[in-house]
């Protein structure tokens, strides 16, 4: 039987249809999981309005299509960030397939983040330099999941979880990556965190501290690998929904105090630290300047480092 699937939002077309000065009726276009607002009219203007897609909203058979929101206990964030990539890949596979994607077991952020302090222990013991940054596991972890992929948790022979191809978008390129969040792709990437964030409320948009104001005073200045999820417009304000590995983060609640869900907060669009790296299914033609390339050390070959600071 076909999982039941149930949108949170008003995903309807007449929701998303924008009348330009010109005359014209801008008619969403149609995405494998989402409908967008057509971004330009035919005579150049720019759609301006509010709008929001975000797989948070989504639940099948009952069932959060996100699976299950891992809360790491060490700084593996980059880990964290791929497995809820990852499973949210795998859920949307299982849709497409009319498949109960609440079935699929979940998947261990620290399994994968020992392949990868496997794969570093071995780099630095031939001799091969070494680059601490956020960048190296970000592209490390990526193409881990794409050759040899994170072994699951049930004792199944040939319990593979693998992606097909792992290519960038660049990080200001906003109709891009919410375009890749209409057609189910899963992305990761990084923005600045602060003590700032603790605080934040759900439905809150997280506004990241300036990282130029703190290099000059000795400061550490953290970043933090987070799961896009969904995106949208508010009052001109263009932001993130994303899935962050912090103890009952964003928490709601309800009348009682009791948590009823957690882990999923909104950073502002300008904000993220490096590229967005997306995970896809099968291997996507036409995109081989913007896929990143295998690495044999760790400190990035000159494609790859290209490719995590681009910008349109």
């Amino acid at each position: 039987m076909a999982p039941i699937i149930i949108y949170g939002l008003d995903i309807s077309s007449d929701g998303l249809s924008w009348p330009c000065g010109c005359g014209r009726l801008n008619v969403p276009t149609r995405h494998l999981i989402f409908m967008l607002p057509k971004y330009f009219c035919d005579c150049g203007k720019k759609f301006s309005g509010n709008f929001r897609i975000s797989f948070d909203d989504i639940t099948i058979n009952g069932h959060n299509i996100l699976g299950k929101i891992h809360i790491q206990i060490k700084k593996q964030c980059v880990a964290y960030a791929y497995v809820h990539a990852l499973q949210i890949k795998e859920r949307l596979e299982a849709i497409i397939m009319k498949q109960d994607p609440s079935l699929l077991e979940d998947l261990d952020p620290e399994e994968l983040f020992d392949v990868y302090e496997g794969r570093r222990s071995d780099m630095i013991s031939k001799g091969f330099p070494t680059n601490p940054c956020c960048n190296v596991r970000m592209v490390h972890i990526g193409l881990i999941l794409k050759e040899a992929g994170l072994k699951g948790q049930s004792s199944e022979p040939n319990n593979i979880h693998r992606v097909g191809d792992v290519t960038v978008i660049a990080k200001n390129d906003f109709e891009g990556i919410t375009t890749a969040i209409a057609e189910g792709s899963s992305l990761v990437t990084t923005f600045y965190s602060g003590k700032r964030l603790r605080h934040l409320k759900y439905g809150q948009i997280y506004k990241c501290y300036r990282p130029s104001k703190y290099r000059n005073k000795h400061k550490k200045i953290a970043g933090h690998a987070v799961c896009i999820v969904g995106a949208g417009r508010e009052n001109g304000e263009e932001y993130y929904d994303i899935v962050n590995s912090h103890n009952n983060f964003c928490a709601r609640r309800d009348s009682e105090g009791n948590i009823l869900k957690s882990g999923v907060e909104r950073i502002r669009a300008s904000d993220l630290k490096c590229s967005v790296i997306r995970l896809s299914r099968t291997a996507t033609d036409g995109q081989d300047e913007y896929r990143l390339q295998p690495q044999t050390e760790l400190v990035l070959n000159d494609h790859n480092r290209q490719l995590m600071t681009l910008k349109l």
